[in-house]
């Protein structure tokens, strides 16, 4: 027996009629990504003065909570924000944390900025 998503994955499930054009509703759900898309960052710790550094994580910032992936690990946690991923990699007194957010552009580039909170936000 077929599934509702093979074939043709809209078939009975969806009756009503198209919202709008094809282009129109390509472009809404765009901005919909675009909007919507969590802000990822990177975990940064430095130890002393500038001695040395690691990425220690990696971050995705929803709205609703922050996910964060150790690269040594491969540990993974939620939290409520990213302000909190700071305060969880700052155990030790000679280590400084913070986070790196990455934007991406639509040509493929990415620019960093610094900062322990959402620049978004």
């Amino acid at each position: 027996m077929a599934t509702p998503f093979e074939d043709e994955p809209a078939a009975g499930l969806f009756p009503l009629a198209p919202l709008c054009g094809a282009a129109e509703f390509d472009a809404l759900v765009h901005d919909m990504v675009v909007e919507e898309a969590p802000r990822v960052f990177a975990v940064v710790q430095e130890y002393g003065r500038r001695s040395d550094g690691r990425i220690a994580a990696w971050g995705m910032a929803f709205r609703e909570q922050t996910q964060v992936i150790c690269t040594e690990d491969g540990a993974r946690m939620i939290l409520d924000s990213p302000e909190r991923t700071v305060h969880r990699f700052s155990r030790r007194p000679d280590v400084t944390v913070r986070l790196l957010w990455l934007t991406f552009n639509r040509t493929g580039g990415v620019a960093l900025q610094e900062g322990s909170a959402d620049p978004r936000s």
